[in-house]
């Protein structure tokens, strides 16, 4: 198998990262707390298939030390759901711990996650990411 050196596939932040010709990250980076559906990340595996994690953290916030909100992270590829995840740091901040799953994501399909909070608070923020590995 011919090991190609891609440094990059699609844009940084929300697209697919490829480094060292083998492993792959997105991520949403920062985002605030809205009650409407947000886009976290979206881009197209192209030519590989991606086998990895999505991982999610939220809603904290970077400002006080007080409890936190709800938010949900919906998971789709080629427009079907494949998973949610939910992090609830109201009571107390386990939720900030990041929750995730495995997954397997086939060659030339769009992935899309969304993020919804059940506030819009400026201070409070969520987070995404996908690592894994690709193969050809």
């Amino acid at each position: 198998m011919v090991k190609k050196n891609l440094t990059s596939f699609l844009a940084p932040s929300k697209g697919l990262v490829i480094t060292g010709g083998v492993h792959a990250y997105a991520y949403s980076g920062r985002m605030s707390t809205n009650t409407s559906s947000q886009v976290a990340l979206s881009f197209n595996t192209g030519k590989y298939l991606l086998v990895g994690r999505i991982q999610a953290t939220g809603p904290v916030s970077e400002v006080t030390a007080q409890n936190g909100r709800i938010s949900t992270w919906r998971v789709e590829l080629n427009g079907s759901v494949i998973g949610y995840i939910k992090a609830d740091t109201t009571d107390d901040f386990e939720g900030t711990t990041p929750s995730y799953f495995k997954v397997i994501i086939p060659a030339n399909t769009l992935v899309e996650v969304y993020v919804d909070s059940n506030s819009t608070d400026s201070d409070f923020f969520n987070s995404v990411l996908i690592v894994g590995k690709i193969h050809a």
